[in-house]
């Protein structure tokens, strides 16, 4: 299986089958020998529960702060690298500017909020095989001794025009002068740019943060250090300038770490049972356990009979709740079911499918405002069936994720959300509508 709609479709086709198999061998099977279709649910537990080493990468490094009355609060910065471009300057160059600029094509909050990017030198290098979490120690790398530039900014900037703004390739920009020092260095020294071992000695890093509390976070798509300067192409012609950029770029050959901090979790010890929680930016998560002793007695599986799966689903609805139009926050648009022993491999990895991995897709459905994990019955079915205990299974985590991609053939990238987002679960508690493993089987 190479993505979630291929799953989906295979499994959907399988149900099809299966039941028009039922209605053609009811015509002609003895009455004795007709096959027994059974429904079941089960109510799942679940609890919120905290993940502060989450692992950092990215699809966006994100800048800024934002406090939320029901979901919490964190602070977003992060560490970068460039990546050396091996290109000689032109013996005329001269160095006008050098900047590190951030591209971002969307934001989260209050978009007049007056906010200060300060950046500044690591002092550390970061390694590329780190496998670096969101709560790294920011100490190890930069003591905030060395200031490269700050700047103050809001999100929207109303000087531009919407017409410009609403372009397809417009992105906004928040750019910070650097000492022109360090283009003058680039241009002089030939040697700094022929690796990226020595384009580090001349700048091992950079941490990028808020200074001001505004509510507002930047999803940044790019950082580049970008050096201007000006070169006579032609000694000939000494009045010919001509105004360049030099472009040294943070990529999938650097390393950049998303830092979160400050973080306040949901005050959840005098919130019902019946409600859990899902924040993605501070890492309240529900931690699921699936009652697999029960299942495998109410169905059969303790006792050895043969059972066919025809259709299992496990449906997480969303709480409304009464101070629901106090948070702006929406729901993440995936999430997966997995095991506590497997998320750290997985993310690690950052690719599905996941060599040795399972995982399940859960899909916001807005028609009955719930998360539904249709692609279920083949992971558990295998599990009923082992004979691994109960405890050995468990517990299982809803995490939120980004960078699905459901194009046919293709494997997807997929990693941690962290873009604030929020949404409160009915837990297996809850009396209205409980957290559920709806089944439909066959005992052959």
């Amino acid at each position: 299986m190479k993505n979630w709609t291929g799953v989906i479709l295979f499994l959907a086709s399988l149900l099809l089958i299966a039941c028009e198999a039922n209605e053609i061998g009811s015509e002609i099977q003895p009455t004795e020998d007709k096959l027994s279709v059974k429904t079941d649910s089960f109510s799942v537990s679940a609890v919120s529960s905290m993940i502060t080493d989450r692992y950092s990468e990215s699809d966006k490094l994100l800048l800024g702060n934002y406090e939320d009355p029901i979901f919490g609060t964190a602070k977003f910065d992060f560490l970068a690298e460039f990546r050396y471009l091996n290109a000689d300057f032109p013996s005329t160059a001269k160095a006008t500017s050098v900047q590190v600029v951030l591209y971002y094509k969307t934001f989260f909050g209050d978009s007049t909020a007056v906010q200060e990017a300060t950046v500044y030198q690591l002092n550390n290098a970061l390694k590329f095989s780190e496998n670096y979490t969101t709560d790294i120690e920011l100490s190890e790398f930069c003591d905030k001794s060395e200031i490269l530039g700050k700047k103050v900014y809001v999100a929207y900037d109303p000087t531009v025009p919407d017409s410009v703004q609403n372009l397809a390739g417009y992105c906004n920009t928040v750019r910070v002068d650097l000492p022109l020092s360090i283009g003058e260095k680039l241009i002089s020294d030939r040697s700094i740019t022929t690796s990226q071992t020595n384009f580090l000695n001349l700048i091992k890093g950079i941490y990028v943060t808020n200074e001001f509390t505004g509510q507002v976070v930047l999803n940044v798509d790019s950082v580049n250090l970008e050096v201007a300067y000006d070169y006579v192409p032609k000694a000939s012609k000494p009045d010919s300038i001509v105004n360049t950029v030099r472009v040294y770029p943070v990529n999938k050959e650097t390393t950049g770490v998303l830092r979160i901090s400050n973080v306040k979790a949901p005050d959840v010890s005098d919130i019902p049972d019946s409600l859990v929680y899902l924040s993605s930016y501070v890492g309240m998560v529900p931690k699921v356990e699936i009652p697999v002793d029960r299942i495998r007695e109410r169905l059969g599986y303790a006792e050895g009979e043969i059972i066919s799966i025809n259709n299992m689903s496990l449906i997480l609805e969303e709480a409304i709740c009464a101070d629901s139009s106090l948070t702006k926050l929406t729901m993440p648009a995936y999430v997966i079911l997995i095991r506590e022993a497997d998320i750290d491999k997985f993310f690690t990895q950052s690719l599905y499918p996941a060599e040795g991995i399972n995982t399940v897709l859960g899909v916001y459905e807005k028609s009955i405002n719930a998360y539904r994990f249709n692609n279920i019955a083949d992971y558990l079915h295998t599990i009923l069936y082992s004979n691994a205990e109960a405890d050995k299974i468990n517990p299982f985590y809803v995490l939120p994720i980004t960078g699905l991609t459901d194009v046919e053939g293709t494997d997807a990238v997929i990693r941690h959300q962290f873009r604030p987002s929020g949404i409160r679960l009915r837990s297996g508690k809850n009396a209205g509508s409980n957290m559920r493993l709806s089944v439909t089987y066959t005992k052959l």
